[in-house]
């Protein structure tokens, strides 16, 4: 395998872990300003994010601050693979809107990087590798949510639905039309503990994409996520030191009973 070959196949393997990531988690929220998160494919705890948080003034503008570090553990085509991660997000507190976020994933020296900041009508996107930084045009009423912190007030007004909104895709730097639906709240166990939450499903018409999110009715950080290959849980800091390395490879192949050698 050539150095283009082996840059190729990480790539795919990161973005996968990097979309794992974006796609949320549940939360134990053990002291104030610390959340942790628990990621899980096929039955197995591959991985975790550490969250900090923390109010701060930007200029006139008060934010929330949401700091993150990731870990996960995989094996992709039979190669042990341990990729890091780490983020910063700035939110408005009223409204849950991003401002900004720069986040990167890396693994044995390559590295996906993300930088945005919206400003106004404009988002400017730069991600690396892929080229310069973007400009992508804001319609009004377009959604730019963060991953964690969903203002309850806010949540309250999402109609029960379901209704398409425009929303901007950060790693795509493109609008795409989402199709979202609430109910509740409503009780449900996670980790064994019950919680109140506010149930939102997202289906990204453009990609084909589900996410379903469980909102802490109390405080409206995320307790739950589920993507079409990863289920999240709650958990507490502990699991840090009990990851599993989970085989990735039926995640990347689709099963077509075809073999290669009768491909033309």
């Amino acid at each position: 395998m050539n150095r283009f070959d082996r840059y190729r196949s990480w790539a795919a393997c990161a973005c996968l872990a990097l979309v794992i990531v974006l796609a949320g988690g549940c939360a134990s929220q053990e002291s104030q300003n610390k959340i942790h998160y628990a990621l899980e494919m096929n039955g197995q705890v591959f991985g975790y994010v550490e969250l900090s948080v923390a109010n701060i003034e930007d200029g006139e503008r008060s934010l929330i601050q949401l700091k993150e570090a990731v870990a996960n553990r995989y094996t992709a085509l039979g190669v042990p693979v341990d990729t890091e991660g780490w983020s910063e997000q700035r939110v408005d507190p009223e409204t849950g809107r991003l401002v900004f976020i720069e986040q990167a994933i890396g693994s044995s020296g390559l590295e996906v990087h993300i930088t945005a900041s919206i400003d106004g009508n404009e988002a400017r996107i730069d991600l690396q590798p892929g080229g310069r930084e973007k400009a992508v045009p804001l319609p009004d009423g377009v959604l730019i949510e963060n991953q964690y912190y969903f203002p309850l007030e806010k949540a309250g007004r999402i109609a029960p639905g379901p209704k398409v909104h425009r929303a901007l895709d950060l790693l795509d730097r493109n609008i795409h039309n989402v199709r979202v639906t609430k109910r509740g709240p409503e009780s449900v166990e996670i980790g064994g503990k019950e919680y109140q939450a506010i149930v939102v499903d997202f289906f990204d018409l453009d990609i084909g994409l589900k996410i379903r999110q469980w909102i802490d009715a109390e405080n409206g950080y995320l307790l739950k996520s589920e993507g079409p290959r990863s289920v999240q849980r709650i958990a507490d800091r502990s699991m840090k030191n009990r990851l599993q390395r989970v085989d990735i490879d039926n995640h990347l192949f689709a099963q077509v009973g075809v073999a290669i050698t009768d491909i033309p």
